[in-house]
């Protein structure tokens, strides 16, 4: 008899523990822990938004190789969304450390020109960009309202930046037809750089959910980019062939807005 109430303890409590973790898949939380705190510190991240580029300093241009023009090279590189992933450890509900890996739509360049015999140029190239990114941000305080806590945060983050410069090409027209030519094609160049940002924003979190979302603005700065060395030249002497020439540089800078999914694991 003593045998069988071990045994029915036993099965009552395997009983009970799966029961526990049925729970806690579903989303609950466990019996010791204080009503609406998350039984887990670990967490991934789902993110999209959409970027802004800031004028994108070109400079290191050649004039000796790259005609002059009153209206310069620097400009924009237009506007583009991205999609980023992590995962993150939040320590005492108040701090999160996180990586995160950003991919961007692709951002265009385009700058017209005009020389001093009044001629027309256009410079072109495409701008495609990841970032690889450790973050750390703070959350002070967090405010109830009814089922939902809110919490302001901000915070900054350093990695590496990879930004890949494709479509690099000249075209030109002349005054007398305006009939438009390709005079000079780059090959395509890649640069990993140091990068950076900073964000503020809120969460929002349902009381007793694995779930929460981030809303936030970003100042992303995803450091220096190169253009090609290597143009082919479809004016002057030697048409057609391959020159060496001085690499643009740039910095690649927007303003973003975005949305964070936060999934406790």
């Amino acid at each position: 008899m003593p045998f069988f109430n071990g045994k029915l303890r036993m099965s009552f409590g395997k009983k009970r523990c799966l029961c526990w973790l049925c729970w806690l898949l579903l989303g609950g939380t466990l019996p010791w822990k204080a009503q609406g705190e998350e039984t887990t510190h670990f967490h991934g991240i789902v993110a999209s938004g959409y970027a802004w580029s800031m004028k994108a300093d070109i400079r290191n241009i050649d004039y000796g190789y790259w005609a002059d023009a009153e209206e310069g090279y620097n400009a924009s590189l237009g506007n583009a969304p991205f999609f980023m992933l992590g995962v993150g450890y939040r320590f005492l509900q108040k701090v999160d450390v996180d990586f995160t890996y950003t991919v961007y739509g692709t951002f265009h360049y385009q700058k017209q020109q005009t020389d001093e015999r009044l001629d027309h140029r256009t410079r072109y190239f495409d701008l495609n960009h990841q970032g690889a990114i450790f973050n750390i941000s703070c959350y002070p305080h967090s405010f109830s309202c009814s089922q939902l806590e809110w919490t302001p945060f901000a915070g900054g983050g350093i990695g590496v930046g990879t930004s890949q410069i494709s479509q690099f090409h000249t075209v030109f027209y002349t005054t007398s037809n305006g009939v438009g030519s390709t005079t000079s094609i780059g090959s395509p160049t890649t640069k990993n750089a140091f990068a950076w940002q900073a964000m503020v924003g809120f969460r929002l979190r349902p009381k007793n959910s694995r779930l929460s979302l981030d809303l936030a603005y970003r100042y992303y700065n995803g450091g220096t980019f190169q253009g090609p060395s290597e143009i082919v030249n479809y004016s002057g002497v030697h048409v057609g062939g391959t020159e060496q020439a001085t690499p643009w540089k740039g910095t690649f800078q927007t303003n973003q807005l975005y949305f964070a999914l936060h999934i406790a694991i």
